[in-house]
């Protein structure tokens, strides 16, 4: 077995990462493709970058990060035919998405303000670059988070901020009417961005009535990079969790579904920040229809 495909069977069993660290490891299978396959031919290279593609998208159908990583890899690829080709756009797409995290989080930094107790759903690179560096400038500052069923990615990211001795509270799903009126605002990431709607991880919809209902400002940190036609995001792509990996407890006899993603409405968004401060509906329809065309190449995949 070749060490990409190692690699891509290692991405297909992360139920818990953020769509960074996602495009993170896809960046990885890429390049380990480019370094192994240069050798061969054109047609042979680019029929497995095709089929390596197809089964990096499936492992994550609700993320844009892969989407745009996966086309421009293929773009970049048909220009010249060579490996080198696509070397060279992942190493321009880890620059952008690394200066997009800091840009981002100077930004909510700044418009964040008096906002002791933020509330928070799952696991965001985003959101937790932001709390890291949110808990700088505020003495008192706690986190509230929800342990994000049927993925626990919350709890994954309680741990980790606990290590880094920011002040916490881990709640359950079903709690947030109980806590919500203790947070001044409300933060989560994207793992994507359409003109009707953003995607992140099921009961992000719960934490913006929430905040709706305690008239507390809902924030989503979301990069321009996460911006996609609404065309491309299939309702039946959505990743769901199977039983054993959901609740072992629950007997097979018994009807169930797991959703990992969920769609939120940009009218229950406060404001999305992304790296030049705020994300307009305006804005985000101008890029999608830029990126029409990948709807076309999505059926080649």
């Amino acid at each position: 077995m070749k060490k990409y495909e190692s690699l891509l069977i290692q991405l297909e069993k992360d139920k818990s990462s953020g769509s960074i660290d996602i495009a993170h490891k896809a960046c990885n299978i890429f390049l380990t493709f480019a370094d192994e396959m240069d050798e061969c031919s054109e047609k042979n290279i680019y029929n497995e970058l095709l089929k390596i593609s197809t089964r990096i998208i499936n492992t994550q159908p609700d993320m844009a990060l892969i989407y745009n990583l996966v086309f421009g890899c293929i773009e970049s690829f048909g220009k010249n035919g060579t490996t080198k080709d696509i070397v060279n756009y992942i190493d321009n797409f880890i620059n952008s998405l690394n200066n997009s995290l800091n840009l981002i989080t100077n930004h909510a930094v700044k418009i964040i303000k008096r906002a002791p107790t933020i509330g928070t759903i799952s696991y965001s690179g985003s959101v937790k670059h932001f709390i890291m560096e949110y808990s700088k400038h505020n003495d008192s500052f706690q986190v509230i988070i929800s342990e994000s069923s049927p993925g626990d990615e919350g709890i994954h990211l309680a741990h980790e901020l606990q290590l880094k001795n920011i002040n916490l509270l881990l709640i359950p799903d079903s709690c947030w009417f109980i806590y919500g009126e203790r947070c001044d605002a409300f933060v989560v990431g994207a793992d994507a961005i359409t003109e009707e709607f953003f995607i992140n991880k099921a009961g992000s919809s719960v934490l913006a009535l929430v905040a709706r209902a305690f008239r507390r400002p809902f924030y989503v940190l979301g990069s321009k990079l996460k911006i996609m036609p609404k065309q491309v995001f299939q309702q039946g792509r959505v990743k769901r969790l199977t039983n054993e990996e959901w609740n072992p407890k629950i007997d097979d006899s018994i009807p169930y579904e797991a959703p990992m993603f969920e769609r939120v409405p940009l009218e229950l968004v406060t404001r999305i920040i992304a790296e030049d401060g705020m994300l307009t509906r305006e804005m985000i329809m101008k890029k999608a229809s830029m990126l029409s065309n990948l709807v076309e190449l999505l059926k080649n995949i």
